[in-house]
């Protein structure tokens, strides 16, 4: 997509002070990215401020799903961020909306700055060096903009009512554009939402949420082969890196090793990274376990594994400040410099009672808080832009993930109970973005709401995404031997088993929507291959792999419902060779120039 520098499109396009898109009309044509094939796009020019003192326009990208005959309802499925492009998600929500296609027209919406919507906001990370660069159109980014944004949109194509889904962020959107006009409001969706007047400037909740989420994913014994306490591990594991970084190597997806420090700021930024990616939180409680033992390895490559790789297609970084350093609820009066704002600050975490953040500190808390980076952002001044109306009678479904952290599930209640005609479906095992990852279920609540049915909970039994992953080994001598494998190959072979299985793991957590996998291996090499979205199916090829210090795997997976096969060549001390693996857990081959073969696993 074409760059053009803020100010000088804003000049390009300057309209009359006071310059409305009401009575817009949208002109699509077949979208011609390849993405977002089966779409016709349009563009609807807005004012940056409605208001009139500053002039500009900008230009919405809205798209709408070709279907061959258009429904009478509109349903706009609202994404999260803020800085999430709807129009990147197209296909994926093509998928997830397909039972509602007979009824409503799915409709995407590039917020202001972000995506495809022109022009695209650039400013740097840091909030008060951002103000300096947008200048005046700073101001203009935020909930209040995108709800009145997506009234232009309703109106340019003549809806009468919309149908609002929105997720994270997206149901703030949502929530507010329902509070503000609520006779233009069907139904609303709220997919994992924040509280109904934002998001919590200390994160509190969120930290509140980290033991409620370790019991749930621990629940009925799951974790009990590695601990019965993962709360008061993550408490202890906190403390003592608070006290000193632990020192380990980390492997990148190509097998280079690098240094690395773990800090008690990793533990944090693991459980969030779970947020989105719910199947990282089956190696938490072996890492943090591990990294207990002295053994930091395990716990270091999920921060690793964790990380969020967005292009700026995807999310746009740029948003964050200009709409949360003017939305959020902050801790200091807004006409505040910045020495008292952060007095105000430090004073409002210290506050915080311990036990509200047990298994984290005041420290760690006072490291995470969303409302740091908007010390220096001089917006402040502005009264917050966001309505604060009652919730109105309008269906609305709430659904939340039991571990999701970044809107806890107490959140997903006060939020449900706050309207009317609330209803709340609360998912186990799934974390952030229900419907993204528990599909099948989600799409059969979606029916029955639209339907105006009660939705009760077809979510209830969803199995874990992946099961609790053991605690990785320190040694191969410190292995049982394989059934019917005795000694040094017998542990070997268990050592070969155990770093399959962990590659097979790490391969959901490195491509979980499907695609391409490429990981670091825990102490050397790596894997790569691809992994199938609908099947779970992979097909790996791991390069000297070491998940056992001392063995290396070399050799290629497959592993589907039918079970595990790999072809392996083995280096190991006195016990080298070549492995087969069948489907039903044998294996045969030679080690250590001796015959090798064992049962299937019990």
């Amino acid at each position: 997509m074409r760059r053009v520098p803020l100010a000088l499109l804003l000049s390009v396009l300057a309209l009359a002070a006071g310059a409305s898109a009401a009575g817009a009309e949208l002109a699509f044509t077949p979208c011609r990215e390849p993405d977002q094939q089966g779409f016709e796009c349009a563009t609807l020019e807005v004012p940056l401020d409605r208001g009139g003192t500053v002039p500009g326009t900008l230009r919405l990208r809205v798209e709408r799903l070709i279907q061959p005959v258009q429904p009478a309802g509109v349903l706009i499925n609202v994404e999260g961020g803020p800085g999430g492009s709807a129009t990147w998600r197209a296909q994926q929500s093509r998928r997830l909306f397909a039972p509602l296609r007979d009824r409503y027209q799915l409709v995407l919406v590039d917020p202001r700055g972000i995506g495809l919507s022109e022009p695209e906001l650039r400013c740097s990370p840091d909030a008060g060096r951002c103000a300096r660069q947008l200048g005046d159109a700073a101001r203009f980014y935020t909930t209040a903009d995108n709800v009145a944004d997506l009234e232009a949109v309703r109106e340019a194509l003549g809806a009468p009512r919309l149908f609002l889904y929105g997720t994270s962020y997206g149901t703030f959107v949502v929530n507010q554009y329902a509070r503000t006009h609520p006779d233009r409001t069907e139904r609303i969706v709220m997919d994992s939402p924040v509280p109904l007047d934002g998001i919590d400037p200390l994160g509190v909740e969120t930290v509140h949420a980290i033991g409620p989420m370790l019991a749930s994913l621990c629940a009925g014994g799951a974790c009990d082969a590695i601990t019965r306490h993962p709360t008061a591990d993550t408490a202890a594991l906190v403390r003592r890196l608070q006290r000193a970084p632990a020192r380990t190597r980390v492997v990148d997806p190509s097998g280079r090793p690098r240094r690395a420090a773990l800090t008690a700021s990793d533990v944090y930024e693991v459980l969030l990274a779970g947020d989105e990616n719910a199947a990282l939180r089956a190696f938490y409680p072996g890492a943090v376990r591990a990294a207990l033992a002295g053994d930091p390895a395990p716990l270091a490559r999920l921060e690793t594994l964790g990380v969020e790789r967005y292009g700026r297609r995807q999310v746009n970084p740029s948003i964050w400040a200009p709409t949360n350093c003017t939305d959020m609820r902050l801790p200091w009066p807004r006409e505040a410099p910045p020495r008292r704002r952060r007095a105000d600050l430090i004073a409002a975490i210290e506050r915080v009672p311990a036990a509200r953040i047990y298994p984290m500190t005041r420290a760690l808390l006072g490291h995470s808080a969303s409302a740091w980076p908007c010390l220096d952002w001089p917006a402040t001044s502005l009264d917050r832009a966001i309505t604060a109306a009652a919730p109105p009678p309008v269906p609305a479904l709430v659904l939340s993930g039991l571990l999701d952290l970044r809107t806890p599930p107490a959140d997903a209640r006060d939020v449900a109970a706050a309207f009317p005609h609330g209803q709340l479906m609360a998912v186990p095992n799934r974390a952030h973005g229900v419907l993204r990852t528990d599909v099948a279920c989600g799409q059969q609540a979606l029916e029955a709401f639209v339907a105006d049915r009660p939705v009760g909970n077809p979510c209830a039994d969803s199995p874990p995404l992946l099961a609790i992953q053991p605690r990785p080994p320190r040694s191969r001598a410190g292995l049982a031997p394989a059934a019917g494998v005795p000694g040094r190959r017998g542990r070997t072979v268990a050592a070969v088993r155990a770093t399959v299985a962990d590659a097979v793991a790490v391969a959901q957590v490195s491509a979980p929507d499907g695609g391409a996998v490429a990981a670091g291996g825990l102490r050397a090499g790596s894997v790569r291959g691809t992994r199938d979205g609908a099947t779970g199916a992979v097909r790996l090829t791991l390069r000297d792999l070491a998940h056992v210090p001392g063995v290396r795997v070399r050799g290629r997976v497959r592993a589907d419902a039918a079970g595990v096969t790999a072809t392996l060549r083995v280096r190991a001390r006195g016990a080298s060779g070549r492995l087969t693996l069948a489907a039903d857990g044998s294996v045969r081959g030679r080690l250590g120039g001796r015959a090798v073969y064992g049962g299937a696993q019990r």
